[in-house]
């Protein structure tokens, strides 16, 4: 089915749905709400009167978020409608069959692509990182936009690499200052290289959604990084927002992917 607009019933707030069918469906998360917890303040208490129902057979008494994000991060939540949904989702995500791109404003002047590949929690943990764009600031001297791909998934990865490279993300206290010197980038020519690729998954999204998808994900990123800046109180240099060029074609890679679920 086609993706549809944001929407809620009975007055109840709503979320930003960029694509629907009987199966699942991805919803867009605002910056600041948290993905599990009750009532309106969550996309768990949200997604429920935003999505069709279906009627295949398993269907979920309640839509079910098959992953999350934390609560300062803005972007795509995959939505399961189905006892099927929830398992062939799970699965893929388990093993590492999807493509997590995540955008992210980082302090200082980051260049060129790189491997982080550090333990954590006693376990390997690799991030794959591509500097996007510079822009100066007043406060820090230099901010760099990146993209980055968790290879593994350790518990605040993203977070606790850029930090301990050197270039902790914008606005994030805990590990602001955590800086490892025995942690370091290697360099590498083409952060694509290094990424799970989509050519062998099922790919049944049309151009037209699959750039929707994108747009809103990329959009959902510029508003939490944006919101950052203002909650930090940067100069008016630092919250101009950057102009950001974007391939769509590249997105349409990196961003997201959907498979057939079979009930």
């Amino acid at each position: 089915s086609a993706p549809v607009k944001p929407h809620a019933s009975e007055g109840k707030e709503g979320l930003h749905v960029v694509y629907e069918d009987d199966h699942f469906a991805c919803v867009v998360k605002p910056q600041g709400i948290p993905t599990q917890g009750k009532g309106e303040g969550s996309v768990q208490g949200r997604v429920k009167y935003c999505l069709q129902p279906t009627q295949l057979p398993g269907a979920l008494f309640r839509p079910h978020q098959v992953h999350r994000l934390d609560a300062g991060t803005g972007g795509l939540v995959l939505i399961a409608k189905t006892r099927a949904a929830v398992a062939a989702l799970g699965t893929d995500l388990a093993a590492h069959n999807m493509q997590k791109r995540y955008l992210a404003l980082v302090i200082g002047r980051l260049d060129g692509d790189g491997i982080v590949n550090y333990p954590l929690q006693g376990k390997t943990a690799i991030s794959i990182y591509s500097a996007v764009q510079h822009c100066q600031s007043e406060s820090y001297g230099w901010l760099t936009w990146v993209s980055l791909w968790p290879k593994t998934g350790r518990n605040h990865q993203l977070r606790k690499h850029m930090a301990y490279i050197g270039h902790p993300i914008l606005g994030d206290m805990q590990y602001k200052h955590h800086r490892k010197p025995d942690c370091k980038a290697v360099p590498v020519a083409d952060a694509q290289l290094h990424v799970p690729q989509l050519h062998d998954l099922i790919i049944e999204v049309l151009p037209e959604q699959q750039a929707r998808m994108a747009a809103a994900a990329q959009a959902a990123a510029m508003e939490a990084a944006i919101g950052l800046l203002h909650e930090q109180g940067l100069g008016q240099q630092d919250q101009q927002q950057p102009k950001l060029k974007v391939d769509t074609q590249q997105q349409q890679q990196q961003q997201h992917h959907s498979r057939k679920v079979d009930s």
